[in-house]
């Protein structure tokens, strides 16, 4: 990835491979649907940049919930 406008070879970031999973869990109790998300974005902690100087999130964890009333 160049980061600069004239895309010179000089001025490129190093390649990275990011990996994210998600898993989640679905009922339904009483006419509601329950829904719980767990994800995880950058599983393998890669440390990287999409700008030049300004680093992306490390491994990250997220824990969502969802209720719909039917």
């Amino acid at each position: 990835t160049y980061f600069t406008p004239d895309n010179s070879e000089f001025n490129s970031l190093e390649d990275y491979l990011i990996w994210d999973v998600s898993f989640f869990f679905e009922f339904n109790l009483y006419n509601i649907s329950n829904r719980f998300t767990v994800n995880i974005y950058n599983v393998l902690n890669e440390n990287y940049f999409v700008i030049q100087s300004y680093p992306m999130p490390l491994r990250t964890f997220s824990i969502n919930y969802l209720m719909r009333f039917k």
